[in-house]
């Protein structure tokens, strides 16, 4: 009984130290195969596989720090369906999301998250709050026509009629200003020319005009051959004013106008525009001044392209009506129509066809402003000697428009 005693009191002293270490019993009711990973105030039964997938220790597993929760170093199984993990996914750039969406159109989803200017951290956009208005970018608008005019009057005034002229030019281009607009314009831009081109004062900056020394040996002829003026002699005399072509002295500045001219007739105005520029490049022409002229009876004035003929620019012509063949008049006859000046155009293009048409004087001017010639632009005794001398064979345009 002893023996037996003393075997009960060993068996009770063992399963006594068992229970002190955890080895037996429990203090709750869990079962052996199971234990708690423990978050905040959130619990959750894990499997005994999670806790201890190969039987051994138990393992705390931390979720988000990214520390693999072995003895060894070996990555864990895969976690059963239920274990929530850190999401590894790449997070968004939220506040150059948010700047990429106002560049676009100024609008955000509902909802959606947007980055705050305090520490980074995002905030849920209110939901039913609109985003703020964006204001437009836009250019200004451009200078209507009274501002642009203005500005170049103050350029006259400042003595800039380079400038002002190239400001004026570029208005009477604009499409969208009115025919009474275009006038005042074109009025404007010929008393800025009487001084730029036919005034023996040269201004620096203009590419029109240039300053001549005259050397030995000059003429006019000479000087404007030389030169390649593309304009006939005769201008430099008007410009700078001389009485005599033929009483040049050594050393004398001139005034020299450059070309090429051309000339636009309107017809439903009667009117001739004298531009200066590359004759492929209509566009870009500047404008000079305008002059009066009359037309073909019965609308007998073509419409189209021409050019200045060579060899046909001719002072003091002899005429013979091709209508009455008998009808003729000789040089320098005062009864002449064709007045002292005629020059010659011949079509381009289309109006190839067109011959015999030309620029000339009258000696009606009465007729100036209506339908009373052959066919021919007709212009007043001053104006065409001025338009004889500016348009040079084979290069200037002459345009006829409706």
């Amino acid at each position: 009984m002893v023996i037996g005693g003393g075997v009960v009191l060993c068996g009770l002293l063992v399963y006594g130290l068992l229970w002190a270490f955890g080895v037996v019993g429990s203090s709750d009711e869990r079962t052996p195969s199971e234990t708690r990973l423990v978050e905040g105030n959130h619990e959750e039964v894990l499997p005994r596989a999670i806790r201890d997938p190969m039987g051994t220790h138990p393992k705390i597993i931390e979720q988000g720090s990214g520390a693999r929760a072995s003895d060894d170093q070996t990555s864990p199984p895969p976690p059963p369906v239920g274990i929530e993990q850190a999401d590894e996914r790449p997070r968004r750039n939220l506040l150059r999301e948010g700047l990429e969406q106002q560049g676009t159109n100024g609008t955000r989803p509902e909802g959606e998250v947007l980055a705050t200017n305090t520490g980074g951290q995002p905030r849920e956009a209110e939901k039913g709050t609109p985003p703020p208005a964006q204001v437009p970018i836009s250019n200004p608008p451009a200078p209507n026509y009274s501002t642009r005019f203005a500005d170049a009057e103050r350029m006259v005034q400042r003595n800039e009629l380079v400038q002002a002229r190239q400001v004026m030019s570029e208005l009477l281009r604009d499409r969208t200003i009115s025919e009474a607009e275009k006038t005042a314009v074109r009025r404007r831009l010929g008393a800025i020319n009487a001084d730029l081109v036919f005034s023996p004062k040269v201004y620096a900056g203009d590419p029109l005009t240039e300053s001549y020394e005259v050397k030995s040996g000059d003429s006019l002829a000479r000087i404007a051959q030389r030169r390649e003026l593309a304009v006939h002699w005769k201008l430099i005399q008007r410009v700078n004013g001389l009485a005599n072509p033929n009483q040049i002295r050594l050393g004398q500045k001139l005034k020299l106008v450059r070309g090429p001219f051309h000339a636009v007739v309107d017809k439903s105005d009667f009117r001739l525009d004298l531009y200066h520029g590359q004759p492929n490049a209509p566009e870009s022409w500047v404008y000079i001044r305008s002059f009066a002229v009359g037309l073909g009876k019965d609308d007998g004035t073509p419409v189209g392209n021409f050019v200045v003929m060579r060899g046909s620019k001719v002072e003091d012509p002899s005429w013979v009506n091709p209508t009455n063949p008998s009808e003729r008049y000789a040089s320098k006859d005062p009864k002449n129509p064709l007045g002292k000046f005629w020059v010659g155009i011949e079509g381009l293009g289309d109006s190839a066809g067109y011959v015999g048409f030309g620029l000339h004087g009258t000696i009606e001017p009465e007729t100036i402003g209506t339908e009373a010639s052959l066919g021919c632009v007709r212009l007043g005794a001053e104006d065409i000697a001025m338009v004889y001398e500016m348009l040079e064979e084979g290069i200037s345009i002459v345009r006829i428009v409706p």
